[in-house]
């Protein structure tokens, strides 16, 4: 839309000056020719351009490689797509070093110069600390690092809770699986040998032999015995547990002879006091009486 003086600051020879100015061989980036005489026009490597562009008529190809391959210096270039990197990811080495930051594997940069944050994060503990480091640098970034120092001498205090918490809910998990499986030589791994259970069954010796003989019995009476969790909270000491018991009447079970096809189903709760991911104390009750009426060997009641 110019003419003469008003392209002279763009056209060669100036372009050509600044950039000797600069120390810089290259007049700048091409950005479009005369209509007389067809002489290239330049953005100096002082100048900001801005490009307003309809999708799909040649933006990457016409500008944006061209600048990136041209270009001198260090350039920083973002994209949602794979083209821009694919055209200039070979080349560009001849100007120096090139750092793909690609979280999202668009083209499968390797993570070999930085660090997602987020890879921090593999329990809730860390995950609290980190949110809160994030938080903390928002309103104070000069305070941030040594938050982060604070943050990561409460991690070292907070995880080992955090990891035995976890590992006594795997092991409730476990002994339920192991019931369901009618395993229960590994069922009754998960209490001490010497455990104490406050609420024992009718006839049920002390420790680890007596969960074994109750478990055995359960089983023989209803070889389909499935404990189904419903809910499970705990602390770093303790697990309770809300669940429900069904199976199908097969064997003898507190003298009551097997009835064959009694199906039964009754809820209950276990709370279960924790050393080295084994029950060493328990609370609870499974509604046996409910058992016993669903086997029609107690009254229903009036």
């Amino acid at each position: 839309m110019g003419r003469g003086r008003d392209l002279a600051p763009i056209g060669r020879k100036q372009a050509q000056a600044t950039a000797s100015r600069l120390g810089v061989q290259s007049p700048g980036l091409v950005i479009a020719k005369t209509v007389a005489g067809g002489q290239p026009l330049y953005q100096g490597w002082e100048d900001v351009s801005v490009d307003i562009w309809g999708p799909r008529v040649g933006k990457t190809t016409s500008r944006a490689i061209p600048a990136i391959l041209e270009a001198p210096g260090a350039v920083l270039v973002t994209s949602n797509k794979r083209d821009v990197v694919d055209a200039t990811w070979g080349p560009r080495p001849a100007h120096g070093d090139v750092w793909p930051f690609d979280p999202q594997g668009i083209v499968g940069a390797p993570a070999d110069w930085w660090w997602n944050p987020l890879t921090y994060v593999t329990d809730e503990v860390k995950a609290d600390i980190l949110a809160d480091v994030f938080a903390s640098a928002s309103r104070d970034p000069r305070g941030a690092h040594r938050r982060l120092l604070r943050a990561r001498r409460t991690a070292a205090a907070r995880e080992p809770a955090a990891r035995r918490v976890a590992r006594q809910i795997a092991a409730q998990q476990q002994l339920a699986e192991n019931i369901n499986a009618g395993d229960i030589d590994a069922a009754v791994q998960t209490f001490a040998a010497d455990a104490v259970d406050h609420d024992p069954a009718p006839g049920q010796g002390p420790g680890r032999d007596g969960f074994h003989a109750f478990f055995s019995e359960l089983a023989s009476a209803f070889p389909d015995a499935h404990i189904e969790p419903a809910h499970l909270v705990a602390d770093d000491k303790h697990v309770c547990i809300a669940y429900t018991l069904s199976g199908t009447h097969r064997g003898a079970f507190h003298g009551v002879a097997p009835t064959g096809n009694n199906r039964i189903e009754v809820r209950g709760v276990q709370i279960g006091r924790f050393e080295n991911a084994q029950i060493v104390e328990r609370w609870g009750s499974t509604d046996e009486l409910g058992i016993l009426r669903q086997l029609e060997a107690a009254p229903a009641p009036s």
